[in-house]
């Protein structure tokens, strides 16, 4: 398992041995960020100066290939003790401890947060049924901004019900996997796709 893209571009990353931990795999990683920063359908989240959290963190893959890609700051959750190890020892391996935070918790018993993030990865265990409570306790632990996007990881076939206060606007197959585009609305704001452009249900 590697870096993909930006200024670690190719460093290797540490995983666990077993099957109990499931990272992004590369290519799936790397169609998921090059639709968020070439598609053009979300340049309103630049990744340049983001905030972001990686829930059910794993190995860290998805929030240090945002760092790499310029992110702010990103808040790495898992309740893993085997995961929060490996997830420093790749933070360290990139130096990149000024710019991390790494909780050991639960994701949905998240209490409140003073830090919102713009951006959020969720990636929990397949047909586990825990997208939707993180995505819940993530809102009402106020963790998001308002029009914040979440990026959820299934399996191919899995289906979720996102909160109501989270609106679907794409979900894209990427091998094995399904990432499911979510944007935050709280309030009676409401994000309309570019002119010329739409948010097609791509399966």
């Amino acid at each position: 398992m590697r870096i993909i893209g930006g200024s670690w571009r190719n460093r290797k990353l540490s995983t666990p041995d077993g099957k109990d931990v499931r990272p992004t795999a590369d290519r799936a990683r790397e169609s998921l960020f090059s639709i968020l920063e070439h598609s053009g359908t979300y340049d309103r989240w630049q990744m340049a100066g983001a905030t972001v959290l990686d829930v059910f963190a794993g190995t860290g893959a998805l929030g240090l290939e945002a760092l790499s890609r310029g992110a702010k700051q990103v808040i790495f959750i898992d309740a893993s003790t085997i995961s929060i190890s490996i997830i420093n020892r790749n933070i360290k391996s990139v130096k990149a401890t000024e710019r991390a935070k790494v909780l050991c918790q639960d994701a949905t018993k998240l209490g409140p947060s003073k830090i919102k993030a713009n951006l959020a990865f969720l990636d929990p265990p397949y047909r586990s049924g825990l997208a939707e409570q993180s995505l819940s306790g993530l809102m009402k632990a106020g963790w998001l901004e308002i029009s914040a996007l979440a990026i959820v990881e299934t399996s191919e076939k899995e289906v979720i019900i996102p909160p109501e206060k989270f609106a679907l606007l794409e979900k894209r197959r990427c091998g094995g996997a399904t990432f499911w585009f979510l944007n935050y609305l709280p309030g009676p704001a409401k994000i309309e796709p570019k002119q010329g452009s739409a948010f097609p249900l791509t399966t």
